[in-house]
């Protein structure tokens, strides 16, 4: 046991995190005695720890003390609707000083709803989730409130990062995903739940939403059940809390990504011990920016970039059409001695990308000229799901289109070429 608690604090050491009980040692000391009895081994993982729902008015900062007293930079998933009303003032000034103190200003949408399917333990739907038009409604104005409060300082942040409320839109469970497959709302190929919530990943029109306005998703792969009523606020129950967050974090080797509340008041009290207690295990406790340097070792689906869902989308909407080409007078072939060309036979020819007039060739395959995905890639145009029309580079009101992508106003991206 000796030897355990020597490694711990090696490992401690070994990852440049200082390991310390003096901030709350009533609760520190006796829950990391129990764990060097329970634990037989705990992996140095690296773990993001993120915060949803909130700012609360007063529970944000107490936490967000407890975290810029240890150094540790954090994701807040703000929901927007919070930045209006009476305490809207007061909501800006919380976010404009997280900021400041470097943590990530993410996006949890504006009203706390589902974005896809939700079902329930029992089967029951609970929500059938947003229509393509209340997404991009939603996603909007959440950005637009944002930006207001940060002072315009949201957009211009290096990351663009987005969670759906309860995870629905990427992160579906076995009963939704069977319910889909069976009333046909989604077509899959794979068998398993795995193969299947892959697919869904790639065709999610939640997923597709927020990539075209430049948002990558984060999931999360260890939940700290603040919503359970399990844990009281006793020095007991935040101990058993804290217990049950390091085991937690401690059962498996990999990057792990944390779900807290900061409108939840338990953590007031434990998110200190909870990372003192962790570095001395031998946890490290990471930004975003190092959270995304280490993407590949996340589970699958905890971090689904902007870009991997453009390629999932572009893959699917290409099998599809593809089919329904087969039935026209153009006849698609990858001639791999002309490279990724297409070939008509009508005018017995191959065609390069984005050439053609009726029919587009792109990689190898013909697409309708006026399909949303050549508009995109060849002519630089933006689809719009909500207004029912393409808009030309810099075209747009709160999101505003460049080089077939949208981008919201603020976008860096935007005030450099459209301004």
């Amino acid at each position: 046991m000796v030897l355990f608690f020597l490694s711990f604090l090696f490992l401690s050491e070994a990852s440049g995190q200082v390991c310390s009980l003096n901030s709350y040692p009533h609760l520190a000391r006796p829950v990391l005695e129990e764990l060097k009895r329970e634990l037989s081994q705990c992996p140095p993982n690296k773990v993001h720890l993120t915060f949803d729902d909130g700012p609360h008015s007063r529970f944000t900062s107490q936490i967000s003390n407890e975290l810029n007293q240890r150094g540790v930079k954090s994701s807040f998933f703000i929901t927007t609707k919070s930045l209006e009303g009476a305490r809207a003032r007061e909501s800006q000034r919380q976010i404009q000083e997280l900021m400041k103190q470097g943590h990530l200003i993410a996006n949890h949408g504006y009203e706390h709803n589902a974005y896809a399917l939700r079902i329930d333990g029992s089967g029951r739907v609970l929500e059938n989730g947003f229509s393509e038009s209340e997404r991009e409604f939603q996603v909007n104005k959440s950005i637009q409130l944002l930006n207001e409060a940060s002072g315009n300082q949201f957009a211009r942040q290096k990351h663009l990062v987005f969670r759906f409320p309860y995870g629905r839109g990427a992160m579906p469970s076995r009963a939704e995903i069977q319910y889909m497959h069976e009333r046909g709302l989604m077509k899959f190929s794979g068998n398993s739940y795995e193969e299947r919530l892959g697919e869904y990943r790639r065709q999610s029109p939640a997923l597709i939403t927020l990539a075209s306005q430049n948002f990558s998703h984060l999931a999360w792969n260890h939940d700290s059940g603040d919503t359970s009523s399990a844990f009281s606020l006793s020095d007991e129950g935040v101990k058993n809390y804290i217990k049950s967050n390091i085991k937690n974090l401690c059962k498996s080797r990999g990057t792990k990504v944390s779900l807290f509340h900061d409108i939840k008041e338990i953590n007031t009290k434990a998110i200190g011990p909870i990372i003192d207690i962790g570095r001395c295990l031998g946890l490290s406790f990471i930004s975003y920016d190092e959270l995304e340097r280490l993407k590949g070792t996340l589970s699958a689906g905890v971090l689904i970039d902007k870009n991997d869902v453009d390629v999932g989308v572009f893959q699917t909407m290409e099998e599809l059409l593809a089919t329904v080409n087969s039935a026209g007078t153009v006849d698609c072939q990858e001639n791999t001695s002309e490279g990724s060309t297409c070939y008509s036979e009508y005018s017995k020819s191959h065609f390069s990308n984005c050439q053609g007039s009726s029919s587009i060739c792109y990689e190898g395959r013909w697409y309708s000229k006026d399909d949303p995905f050549v508009q995109n890639k060849c002519m630089n145009r933006c689809y719009s799901e909500y207004a029912k029309k393409y808009f030309e580079n810099c075209q747009g009101e709160a999101s505003v289109c460049y080089e077939g992508k949208w981008y919201s106003k603020d976008n860096q991206v935007i005030r450099n070429n459209c301004q």
